[in-house]
């Protein structure tokens, strides 16, 4: 079908099939470009409906891997404990995402005026 009508575009624009190997690549390119475009349409967009059913319980699941050795914050070590660790405690401080500067989270302040620490 292709060959057909690059040999109906020839015959059209008076060339030999030998010729211009260059003109008939990009005629054959061309008209491959062209094909493909013509059927460019919107998508169907249809809504999505889960056909899962709710649990009869509702609880709430936290998939972390091994099973953690320590709630304690101050014994989180590794990745499973201190994922949980960050999720369940709020810390004193946060950082600002806009400006990454420190700002009070539970704490109200944290100046300590002549501050002296101790070895």
């Amino acid at each position: 079908m292709i060959r057909s009508t690059l040999i109906d575009l020839a015959k059209a624009v008076n060339l030999r099939l030998g010729r211009s190997f260059s003109l008939w690549a990009f005629a054959a390119v061309s008209l491959v470009f062209l094909a493909s475009c013509s059927q460019i349409g919107r998508p169907n967009v249809e809504p999505f409906y889960a056909e899962s059913t709710p649990p009869k319980v509702q609880e709430f699941r936290w998939s972390n891997g091994k099973m953690p050795k320590s709630f304690d914050p101050a014994r989180a070590a590794s990745a499973p404990e201190t994922d949980i660790i960050r999720a369940i405690f709020e810390g004193l401080t946060e950082i600002d995402p806009k400006t990454l500067q420190e700002k009070p989270a539970a704490a109200e302040k944290w100046t300590r005026p002549k501050a002296r620490w101790r070895a």
